[in-house]
């Protein structure tokens, strides 16, 4: 065998060699005092588990004949928020080369929910006036905007210079909701099944109105991920956060005068898992 055929089998095998190498080489370290700006794919998906609603109707001295109670629940109804997809920006202040401050935030996205079971007054009356929220015209029964910055504080595993660094999160949320809505055919099957009779009954007749909202809450947030350090300033990062994310939905519904005939206010634990998907730039 000759000189020159020695050396090319010798660089083949040399070549994956080198290139292992070059994949498992030391990234530059993340250092005290770096910043880590990252942008990429959000899913966020929520494990709802809502409580009935609990209705509250203005009292009435007709109620106690007609066999309506003022306060009662609607059990059967759930409703069943929709996983969304979205932009998201998270940046990284390194305190410590382990610790680092980070906020998460990123397009508000719109998200909807559906629901099912049957609203209704008690007593007979309730055979006559009910919606049942399973019906393909009342789906989605409402939509929102959903804002929730993440802070949290970050420890990365491993030496400040290693390739792969996972990660463990934990910190909190602030969840704000805008524009709610909800399904125009549902707001005017309820303006006649409910807000009339109970216009009627509260000698205001004339056309009612509903408005709809979600209080704005505080929830803990706990995430781990990992990041790959392409080079000494880009890299690439999967992360898994879960937010104890719990509030109210409130629904109202008055009559012509701003009068309040009635009130519907359910409990919401929505507990969404957030995945990422995410490329970094290292300042």
């Amino acid at each position: 065998m000759d000189r020159s055929a020695t050396m090319r089998r010798l660089r083949l095998l040399l070549l994956p060699a080198l290139c292992l190498a070059c994949l498992l080489a030391s990234a530059q370290a993340q250092e005290a005092g770096d910043v880590l700006i990252q942008a990429g794919w959000v899913h966020i998906v929520p494990r709802e588990d809502n409580g009935a609603p609990r209705n509250q109707l203005r009292p009435n001295p007709l109620f106690p004949l007609l066999g309506v109670e003022s306060s009662f629940s609607s059990e059967s109804v759930r409703i069943l928020a929709g996983s969304v997809d979205t932009l998201g920006l998270v940046g990284q202040y390194f305190l410590t080369d382990h610790w680092a401050l980070k906020l998460i935030v990123g397009y508000p996205p719109v998200a909807e929910a559906r629901g099912r079971g049957i609203v209704r007054p008690t007593g007979p009356t309730g055979e006559m006036a009910r919606i049942d929220l399973s019906e393909a015209r009342f789906n989605p029964l409402g939509r929102a905007r959903q804002w929730v910055p993440v802070f949290q504080l970050t420890y990365h595993l491993g030496p400040p210079h290693a390739r792969l660094r996972p990660f463990f999160s934990a910190g909190f949320a602030y969840a704000v909701f805008t524009g709610e809505a909800l399904n125009e055919a549902l707001k005017a099957e309820a303006n006649q099944q409910f807000g009339v009779p109970l216009a009627l009954a509260a000698g205001i007749p004339g056309p009612t109105r509903i408005r709809s909202e979600l209080d704005p809450a505080l929830a803990p947030a706990f995430g781990t991920g990992v990041r790959w350090n392409i080079d000494a300033s880009w890299s690439l990062s999967m992360a898994f956060d879960v937010i104890a994310l719990e509030t109210h939905g409130r629904v109202r519904l008055h009559a012509s005068d701003g009068t309040e005939l009635a009130r519907s206010r359910t409990f919401l634990r929505l507990n969404p898992i957030n995945i990422s998907l995410l490329a970094g730039y290292r300042f």
